[in-house]
């Protein structure tokens, strides 16, 4: 309850930003979000969150082992990589204008998916 309490705060701080015109920080918060959802579920589906060297594994790593051990399927699969894409474009300073809608959908979609991918 903790973890979908501060998920839930931290989607709100990022609706906010977008209602303020931070489009770019929104998607950061948003995409920060899903990938700390997805670790938080990781070990009950036996998916490792760090890789040998101790690092922590980033989104589109744990997206694939948890796909691979089937937490969800191939379209989930796509459309986190998908997200993940759209919270890389803005984290790393590329063109990022005219955004807001794609941004919106981002945030809803992130709900969407912390709310029905699961623990084991």
């Amino acid at each position: 309850l903790a973890r979908a309490d501060v998920e839930s705060e931290l989607i709100d701080q990022a609706s906010t930003l977008l209602a303020s015109g931070y489009d770019r920080a929104a998607a950061v918060l948003a995409g920060a979000v899903l990938e700390e959802h997805l670790r938080s579920i990781a070990p009950s589906w036996t998916v490792a969150v760090h890789n040998a060297a101790g690092k922590a594994l980033t989104l589109e790593p744990l997206n694939v082992e948890l796909k691979k051990v089937g937490a969800y399927d191939g379209i989930m699969q796509k459309r986190i990589t998908l997200l993940g894409g759209v919270r890389n474009e803005a984290a790393h300073g590329n063109p990022f204008d005219g955004r807001t809608d794609e941004v919106r959908k981002l945030i809803r979609d992130v709900v969407d998916i912390c709310g029905g991918v699961t623990t084991k």
